[in-house]
């Protein structure tokens, strides 16, 4: 086509929504660029063809129409939002954070939440969970797999795979195996083997401590054991 002619355009009622690595940028080069800028930056970015298309030049695809050969690309680009993506539960969970946490320190497996959340049926899309908020206890053996997964996120963080601290809000791709399984959910219209869409958001969470009689007991006699050890302890020193 002719000297700055357009081949591809994205407008911010309609922008690209790409994911570093996953070949959603057609090139490379153009890629790279992009992840040396910053969210809300605006850039212009020139591509050789080179390490472009060289002299074989593209053909038109979809709604991007075809490249000549030998033509240098100039991207103008604004870069809007950027998402954290990790993996959870051996790659098996999908998060996407669309807001960052007001504070790092995550719930435990004894934690008390209370978290805005809905669900959606993929990849129709089809809400089985309208928006609520709701408290619960993580002890609570008649919860969805995912709720402990996603809160609490991999052990140690591995694999960058963090849980969720206050003020986050992340939307999870979640596997039939950590949702409703081969039986589904009825009473939700859910159906037997879905992959869910899980929008949550960690409003604020409470570590919880036992202190039953039996727990307390424990700590006691610890206690005990521990001061009789040192009253030993020190009884040898002084021979």
């Amino acid at each position: 086509g002719p000297v700055g002619e357009i081949f591809d355009e994205r407008t911010e009622a309609d922008p690209l929504h790409a994911t570093i690595g996953a070949g959603d940028f057609y090139l490379r080069p153009f890629e790279q660029a992009v992840e040396t800028m910053r969210q809300g930056e605006k850039s212009l970015i020139t591509i050789n063809p080179r390490v472009a298309y060289g002299g074989a030049g593209c053909p038109a695809t979809g709604n991007r129409k075809a490249i000549p050969p030998y033509a240098y690309l100039e991207y103008e680009v604004h870069l809007l939002k950027v998402y954290e993506v990790c993996y959870l539960a051996m790659g098996a969970v999908v998060k996407k954070t669309l807001r960052m946490p007001e504070f790092t320190t995550i719930p435990d497996a004894t934690s008390e939440v209370t978290v805005r959340w809905s669900g959606k049926i993929m990849p129709s899309g089809k809400v089985f969970k309208p928006s609520c908020t709701q408290t619960f206890s993580l002890t609570d053996t008649n919860l969805p797999k995912w709720w402990k997964t996603i809160l609490m996120g991999n052990e140690n963080n591995a694999a960058g795979g963090r849980g969720m601290g206050e003020g986050e809000q992340a939307v999870f791709t979640i596997p039939p195996s950590l949702g409703f399984g081969s039986e589904g959910k009825p009473l939700w219209s859910v159906p037997p083997g879905a992959t869910l869409q899980i929008k949550v958001e960690l409003k604020k969470f409470v570590f919880i401590e036992d202190i039953s009689p039996a727990v307390e007991a424990a700590r006691i006699e610890e206690s005990f054991l521990a001061g009789e050890l040192k009253q030993l302890k020190d009884g040898l020193q002084e021979l």
